[in-house]
């Protein structure tokens, strides 16, 4: 059996007693808007008038990976058609790609160390050609801070964003927030706290790309779209409400999985909650509450889903882009946050290859998150595989 020197296992332990300690101290959940306009917008339920029809969307297009590919294209489509709108919804959906991969070959060498298989797909500039849109529904790969050090997410966000504006003048953008994985599909109470503090992180990296365009004289801006937070609404709701309507006699996991079909990718009964709430912020309106005749278990879970949404607009009825208060502080407590959470896959290692491996992940995010969200960042050659809970 291999000797654990005495400072190495001390070592191991400091560096997840600092990750748990520094998560804990650092309450880094979005507080009230900084908006006051926010608080009083209320969503229609329907819409049936022209003004409300003009509004909706004509041309979409999603950029994005798993957590975004099919059904959710298909069912917001539905979702939108059944407020009165005619629209396409273009895709381009590449499991597991960072913006900065589906950037491809226009994108300024982003396309380097690609696989083959993955040069041989169309890059975002070759969407962008085929129509005109009006919205681009945009996402990232789900390990935030993976993510923001390996794939240069503000840059590369900012770039997509000023490539799309250039090809469709006036057209809104929006962040679509990918979740990570669960860590325990039976007990989510642990992904729930975490998705509420990794928005707010979320939300700063978006801002940052949002300043890097005001920087350069560009007005609009990206709007985030809180789907991980309402995600984690939802599962709050269901694991909190022993007689919810569908989902009566079933204990936390066994209505987690009506949700997700594994720890991150959503069954169709999740991607249909997902698709009614991205519907409602499109078009300010959400759909109407089915009058269903029917009784069946699927009917009534989905009525409930949607009543879940309901709430959740209620709080977050129009997304905005707006600045978080992402100071250093609340920044370096998500650092330990997110460490200890998507280390956990690692323990299996041993203490000492964990505690070895949560410190150099501590050391570096800590460096990259100090730096500031895209600030001098460059582009590293090395893409980091997403480290728990699946990749999307």
């Amino acid at each position: 059996m291999m000797r654990v020197h005495p400072w190495m296992a001390l070592l191991g332990g400091w560096v997840v007693s600092i990750a748990v300690v520094g998560a804990a101290a650092g309450d880094i959940r979005g507080g009230a808007s900084d908006d006051p306009s926010r608080e009083a917008i209320t969503f229609r339920e329907g819409t049936t008038s022209r003004e409300g029809i003009d509004r909706l969307p004509r041309s979409i297009l999603i950029s994005g990976h798993s957590l975004t590919d099919r059904p959710f294209p298909e069912l917001l489509h539905q979702a939108l058609t059944a407020l009165g709108g005619d629209l396409t919804v273009t895709s381009q959906q590449f499991p597991g790609a960072s913006i900065r991969e589906r950037l491809g070959r226009s994108g300024d060498g982003a396309a380097d160390g690609l696989r083959s298989r993955d040069r041989a797909r169309p890059d975002f500039a070759e969407v962008l050609a085929q129509r005109n849109f009006d919205v681009l529904i945009i996402t990232e790969r789900n390990g935030l801070l993976d993510a923001l050090a390996w794939e240069d997410t503000v840059t590369s966000l900012h770039v997509a964003q000023q490539r799309f504006q250039s090809a469709n003048p006036g057209a809104l953008i929006y962040f679509f927030v990918p979740w990570n994985g669960v860590s325990d599909i039976r007990a989510p109470q642990q992904w729930i706290r975490y998705e509420q503090q990794a928005h707010v992180i979320w939300s700063c990296v978006v801002a940052a790309a949002n300043a890097q365009s005001g920087a350069e004289g560009h007005r609009s801006e990206i709007i985030v779209l809180p789907t991980a937070l309402a995600l984690a609404h939802l599962t709050q709701s269901l694991t909190s409400s022993p007689q919810a309507p569908g989902f009566e006699g079933l204990d936390d996991g066994e209505r987690m999985r009506m949700i997700f079909a594994d720890d991150v990718h959503l069954t169709p009964l999740g991607v249909s909650y997902v698709s009614f709430l991205t519907s409602a912020w499109l078009s300010g309106a959400a759909p109407r509450r089915p009058a269903s005749t029917q009784d069946d278990l699927q009917t009534r879970r989905q009525i409930h889903l949607q009543d879940i949404g309901r709430r959740f607009l209620h709080h977050h009825p129009w997304p905005q882009a707006r600045q978080e208060r992402c100071s250093l502080t609340r920044r370096l407590a998500f650092v330990a946050r997110y460490v200890a959470y998507t280390g956990q896959s690692d323990r299996q290692a041993g203490p000492l290859a964990y505690g070895w491996r949560q410190f150099t992940r501590l050391l570096q995010f800590t460096w990259h998150v100090w730096r500031g969200f895209g600030r001098d960042a460059g582009r590293p050659a090395a893409t980091a595989a997403t480290t728990a809970g699946g990749r999307a």
